[in-house]
C-alpha cells in the first residue's frame, strides 16, 4: 500500500460519482443548447401557409416539435425534451393550451387563421428547450460506466506505477542485498586472513619466548659448569692426539709390510724367472715343433696345476698334429698382421698361437678368461 497512494485511491473511488453528475449535467446543458439550436432555426415552418391560412400556427409548432423528437437520438434512449413555446405577450403556443371554440372550430375561414397566425407571429416567438437526463437510462448508464471505466484505467495506471515502484524498490534492495553479501563476503576473508597472521605472530612469540628461555638458560650456567665443558673438551683433545700418534705408527706398520711386500713380489718375479726358464728348456726338449713366447711360459708358470696339466695337453696335440686340434675363433688383427687362434681348454683356460711360414706352432700366450683382455692387447701390440 505503500506504493499506492491513499488520496489518489480515494480520488480515483469518488470519481466515478462525481464526474457521473457532472457529466450529465454537461451533457444535458449541451443538448439543450444543440436542440433549441435546432429548433429555433426550424420555427415558425412554412410561413407561406401560415400567412395563407392553410394550417395554424399552433399545430405547425406542434408538428416541428414532434418532427424534432422523432429526429433526437438521444431522445430515444432515455433523454426527456420538455419545450415551451410562448410569444413576447406571454401567450402559450406549445403544449397548446385549451382555448374557447370559436378559436378551434375547424369551420373558420382561411382568412381568420391567417389573421391569427399573423398577430401571433409579429408578437414573436419565445422557445424554451430543457433536456433532462433520467437515471438508469441508456444514456445514464452510457454516462456511468465511461466515468467507471475511466476511474479503472486511472486505478490500472496507478497500480502499475505503484508495481514498477516496488518493484524498482525491490531491484534496490536486491542489489543492496548483494552488496552487503560482497561486502560481508570480503570482510570474512580479511578476517580469516587477519585470524592467520594472529595465529602465525602467536606462534612466532611462542618461539621467541622459548629461544629467549633457551638463551637465558644459557646464560644461567654457572662458571664451575663451563670450566666441566673446557676440561672434557681438553680430554678429548688429549684422546684425539693420542688417536692421531697410534694412527700414525700403523701408517709406518703399513708401509713396511708394503715394502716386505714388494720384496717379495720381487723375489716371486725372479723365482718366477727361473721357474720359466727351466720351463723352456723342458718345452723346447719335448716340443720340437712348436715354439714358446716369453709370456705363454710365465701365462703356463702361473696356471693352476689342473690348469697346467690340460694346456700341456693341447700344446702336445698342436705339436703332433695341429689341424685336428679344435680352434674356437680367428683373431684378425688387421692388414699386414698375421692371423691369430684361439683355444680354449677346461672351459676356463685360453691359449693363443699362430702359424709360421714354416709351418710350425708359435704360441704366443696362454692364460685364463680373467687375464683374456690383457692378453689381447698384448697380441694386437706383437
Amino acid at each position: 500500500m505503500r506504493f499506492l497512494s491513499f488520496k489518489a485511491l480515494f480520488v480515483l473511488v469518488m470519481l466515478p460519482p462525481i464526474l457521473y453528475v457532472v457529466s450529465l449535467q454537461g451533457l444535458e446543458e449541451y443538448l439543450e443548447h444543440h436542440y433549441r439550436s435546432a429548433l429555433v432555426n426550424r420555427i415558425p415552418g412554412d410561413t407561406q401557409a401560415l400567412l395563407s391560412g392553410r394550417i395554424r400556427l399552433v399545430d405547425q409548432l406542434q408538428a416541428i416539435v414532434e418532427t424534432l423528437r422523432t429526429e433526437a437520438v438521444f431522445y430515444h434512449h432515455g433523454a426527456m425534451l420538455t419545450v415551451t413555446i410562448r410569444t413576447q405577450a406571454g401567450r402559450r403556443l406549445y403544449p397548446p393550451a385549451f382555448s374557447d371554440d370559436s378559436a378551434t372550430e375547424p369551420g373558420l375561414e382561411t382568412m381568420q387563421v391567417a389573421s391569427e397566425n399573423f398577430a401571433l407571429l409579429n408578437e414573436g416567438l419565445d422557445v424554451t428547450l430543457d433536456v433532462t437526463l433520467g437515471h438508469n437510462t441508456v444514456v445514464a448508464n452510457a454516462v456511468l460506466a465511461s466515468c467507471i471505466l475511466l476511474a479503472l484505467a486511472g486505478l490500472a495506471v496507478l497500480y502499475r506505477r505503484g508495481v514498477r515502484g516496488y518493484e524498482a524498490e525491490e531491484a534496490q534492495r536486491q542489489k543492496e542485498r548483494d552488496a552487503i553479501r560482497a561486502r560481508e563476503a570480503r570482510q570474512k576473508e580479511a578476517l580469516a586472513v587477519l585470524t592467520d597472521q594472529k595465529n602465525d605472530l602467536a606462534a612466532e612469540i611462542d618461539t621467541i619466548q622459548s629461544d629467549l628461555q633457551a638463551a637465558q638458560e644459557r646464560a644461567a650456567r654457572n662458571e664451575a659448569d663451563l670450566f666441566d665443558e673446557v676440561e672434557t673438551l681438553e680430554a678429548k683433545l688429549q684422546q684425539n692426539l693420542k688417536q692421531q700418534d697410534r694412527q700414525q705408527a700403523r701408517v709406518r706398520e703399513l708401509e713396511d709390510q708394503l715394502a716386505q711386500l714388494a720384496r717379495e713380489r720381487e723375489a716371486l718375479s725372479v723365482q718366477q724367472g727361473k721357474l720359466a726358464g727351466g720351463l723352456r728348456k723342458r718345452m723346447d726338449t719335448l716340443y720340437k715343433n712348436t715354439s714358446f713366447s716369453d709370456r705363454s711360459l710365465t701365462g703356463l708358470a702361473e696356471l693352476p696345476e689342473t690348469l697346467q696339466i690340460k694346456a700341456e695337453e693341447v700344446i702336445h696335440q698342436l705339436d703332433a698334429q695341429a689341424d685336428d686340434v679344435p680352434v674356437k675363433r680367428k683373431l684378425f688383427r688387421g692388414k699386414g698382421k698375421e692371423t691369430v687362434f684361439e683355444i680354449v681348454f677346461a672351459r676356463k683356460g685360453r691359449l693363443y698361437f699362430r702359424r709360421t711360414k714354416t709351418r710350425k706352432v708359435d704360441i704366443l700366450a696362454i692364460g685364463t678368461k680373467n687375464t683374456q683382455e690383457k692378453d689381447l692387447l698384448y697380441l694386437d701390440r706383437i
